[in-house]
């Protein structure tokens, strides 16, 4: 609940002195704000507050030496770059060891204050970690090497709006989950060795791109338009350079429809919201290099069909299977843009001098035969993604499970008897 104090001492305070006879306009914001506690306090107000409360930083001791299974734990260790994004690393009770992944900032919300990037970055790394385990009944600790941001998230602050609302958004994502949180902070050196900063520099700016500039994406959306399509999904993306507001992500991103593009069923069809119905997709990809090969065989699989951003590469592998694939525009397998570097925005290491555009059709598959091709007007709306639960999930799977169980207790009827085996001797002859 403090997280909420500053933002409601703010509505009715006056320098300091709060005027409760003040006539108070209810926005929006407040009355979202107000049905939250109605429907909180309820719950948590029979409960009171521990007089022996977990301290943050033994129970972290606990958790490295692998004996906080009894607490549910998980511990977010993150930090945050000023430009390039943010990087986090997650330890469970069941699985201390530490998982680190990077994400990017939404377009739009970096920030040249650092500690309103780090209070960002607990936000969103607690996201992305919801996506990745079950946090029900958990310990939730924060580690971070801003002392500011961690008290502002802690007890809200009634000095940047900022940081209030993402004390906030972390309040009510751990209250959803009947969460605990605890915030430690921790040197920085700590984080340099864990590599998480490595992961908000260099991690998150391997997120960032290459990513297409404006008019490359122009280019680009009119290139599928002369084609007949309309882009729906982003293979290899971030919530910074996606091309479409559906984008699959390299580590767990908050904005993003699934993680790892490679691990999604289909890149050919997909359940839509709104009518039920199954859809054939129009995906964009520019693959980084090393997954080029992986690329080819899963859209090849799937029977995919979509525009593909690459190097030219006439002696590469993979260049026979997309002019293949290609479906020509003006007599021509594929559109050169020349100069490119110009068009791209944080390519880091990345260069090229000329690449690639095509629009490839791997199938349909025997499955696509069946979906309309003609999608209605909300299959760009973005799928929702399992929440993570406890396994079994699946009652239908439960009940395999026990029907097994039973067969191997007791034996069949007419199970043929056999007699027992011979002994043998100590050498086995």
């Amino acid at each position: 609940m403090r997280p909420f104090v500053p933002f409601l001492w703010a509505i009715i305070g006056c320098e300091g002195t709060p005027d409760y006879d003040r006539i108070i306009t209810v926005s929006a914001e407040l009355r979202s704000l107000c049905s939250y506690l109605l429907a909180t306090i309820p719950v948590y107000a029979p409960r009171g507050v521990s007089m022996w409360p977990f301290v943050a930083s033994s129970l972290y001791a606990a958790l490295a030496r692998g004996d906080a299974a009894a607490a549910r734990v998980r511990a977010i260790s993150y930090d945050a770059s000023v430009q390039s994004g943010w990087g986090a690393g997650l330890q469970t009770s069941e699985d201390p060891s530490l998982r680190v992944f990077s994400g990017t900032y939404p377009p739009g919300t970096g920030s040249a204050a650092q500690v309103h990037n780090e209070g960002h970055a607990g936000a969103l790394a607690l996201a992305a970690v919801e996506q990745m385990v079950d946090l029900s009944d958990s310990v939730i600790i924060f580690r971070n090497d801003c002392a500011g941001a961690l008290a502002a998230l802690e007890f809200g602050s009634t000095t940047s709006p900022v940081l209030q609302e993402y004390a906030m958004r972390i309040s009510r994502c751990c209250a959803s989950h009947n969460a605990t949180c605890l915030f430690l902070h921790v040197h920085g050196t700590s984080l340099i060795a864990e590599g998480i900063d490595e992961a908000s520099r260099a991690g998150a700016e391997a997120e960032r791109g290459p990513a297409c500039g404006p008019s490359l994406r122009d280019t680009i959306r009119t290139f599928a338009f002369r084609h007949g399509w309309s882009i729906s999904v982003d293979l290899f993306a971030s919530s910074e350079n996606a091309i479409v507001p559906r984008y699959y992500s390299r580590f767990p991103d908050p904005g993003a429809e699934a993680t790892d593009a490679l691990s999604v069923p289909s890149w050919g069809i997909s359940p839509c919201p709104s009518c039920g119905r199954h859809h054939r997709e129009v995906f964009f990809a520019f693959p980084p290099a090393p997954l080029l090969p992986a690329f080819i065989a899963k859209a090849r699989a799937d029977g995919a069909r979509g525009i593909v951003l690459t190097p030219t590469a006439l002696t590469g592998a993979h260049w026979g299977r997309l002019l293949r694939a290609s479906l020509a525009l003006d007599g021509r397998p594929y559109t050169a843009i020349r100069h490119p570097m110009p068009l791209l925005l944080h390519s880091g290491g990345f260069s090229t001098s000329e690449l690639a555009l095509f629009a490839v059709d791997f199938g349909p598959s025997a499955l696509d035969s069946r979906v309309p091709d003609a999608p209605c007007a909300a299959a760009g709306l973005c799928r929702p993604r399992p929440l993570p639960s406890p396994l079994p999930a699946d009652t239908a799977l439960a009940a395999v499970r026990q029907d097994l169980q039973r067969s191997l207790q007791s034996p069949p009827r007419h199970a043929a008897t056999h007699p027992p085996p011979l002994a043998c001797s100590p050498m086995g002859h």
